[in-house]
């Protein structure tokens, strides 16, 4: 086993063999049980520590609060669960992205013309990952390739594509994300960079008082002219779904 400082360029730093990534047997501690007590007595150092260090500190607690949900595969009897911490936004998905290592993976391709290239793909993702420092990781460019599977939005049975992408990880909630990229920075430039339909769902609240609701039709693609993602509170606004406008903050 090598640190990341023992495989700068993919490499082992004595003998120049490339660098591989297993996953092998092995014991953690269940910080999740105490997540909230660890994250909270954080403030009890924050005087003799820098921002930086207590942020990583808080990174790697890992501790989120949000929500599970289950897309049905369309003609399977499988579901892909994605946890979310902004499941206000649900409406404003317009893709399923999965991490290169999700077990799901192998058996939606079954039978599909594209199996061999995303598998390739993945197998690409999973090496690359071997050799990249977390700070590498949160930069590089987010990569992705369509499965050519649908899922189901459970709250208003749209159809959204299902993707594997570079910037998901197996490790983090389920594996897997719903891409609402009107709201989060890492889908918006994933949507750009693949042409994928941003839905704009919440707008910003105006004066703190009141907001200016999202004027679009029904499924209305908004990537020509947003920007970036609106990734703050503010109103809810969902043409499409019929249901009524409300304030996120007062949900």
């Amino acid at each position: 086993m090598l640190s990341n400082e023992q495989s700068s360029g993919g490499v082992c730093w004595r003998c120049g063999t490339a660098v591989v990534k297993k996953e092998i047997e092995q014991w953690f501690l269940r910080i999740t049980k105490y997540a909230e007590a660890l994250v909270a007595d954080i403030k009890e150092i924050e005087a003799g520590w820098p921002e930086k260090v207590l942020k990583r500190q808080r990174d790697w607690v890992g501790r989120s609060e949000g929500a599970y949900v289950d897309f049905t595969v369309k003609d399977y009897d499988d579901r892909v669960r994605v946890f979310t911490t902004r499941i206000d936004t649900i409406f404003g998905a317009t893709a399923i992205v999965l991490a290169a290592e999700h077990p799901l993976l192998p058996k939606l391709l079954e039978g599909s013309s594209l199996k061999d290239d995303v598998m390739e793909f993945t197998e690409k993702v999973k090496a690359a990952r071997a050799i990249k420092t977390a700070d590498a990781a949160e930069e590089e460019e987010k990569l992705g390739m369509n499965t050519g599977r649908l899922a189901v939005n459970p709250f208003n049975g749209e159809l959204l594509p299902i993707w594997v992408a570079n910037y998901v990880l197996m490790d983090y909630g389920s594996g897997a994300v719903m891409s609402v990229p009107a709201h989060d920075e890492r889908d918006f430039e994933f949507a750009k960079k693949y042409t994928l339909p941003i839905r704009q769902v919440i707008a910003p609240i105006v004066h703190g008082q009141q907001g200016e609701s999202v004027d679009v039709s029904p499924g209305a693609d908004q990537s020509m002219d947003m920007k970036h993602a609106f990734t703050e509170d503010g109103v809810w606004s969902i043409a499409a779904s019929g249901v009524a406008c409300f304030r996120k903050r007062d949900a």
